[in-house]
């Protein structure tokens, strides 16, 4: 078990090294020529790994949409606000 670790542990840190030394290499002149849907694609893979490096959400959550639904239950589960002794007389 312990052999795996190390080679795990090896492997993360090669995998590292090789991160940094693609991203330092890419120049501006890379960036330039690639595509717009490359860039894009790029653009969003680094916004999420700053984000998760940064411990920030990578997900968007619609609080709006959460809110209406909390409402939606606390109306649901409310007592009716008129109960049948509370309805007008009838007249009949």
């Amino acid at each position: 078990m312990a052999e795996v670790s190390a080679l795990k542990k090896d492997l993360a840190d090669l995998y590292e090294q090789r991160n940094y030394e693609i991203l330092e290499s890419v120049s501006k002149q890379d960036i330039d020529k690639a595509n717009l849907r490359d860039k894009i694609v790029s653009a969003a893979i680094c916004s999420d790994k700053m984000r998760l490096l940064r411990d920030q959400s990578t997900s968007n959550i619609n609080v709006q949409v959460l809110l209406d639904v909390a409402e939606l239950i606390r109306e649901r589960d409310q007592p009716h606000k008129y109960e049948l002794q509370d309805a007008p007389e009838s007249t009949i």
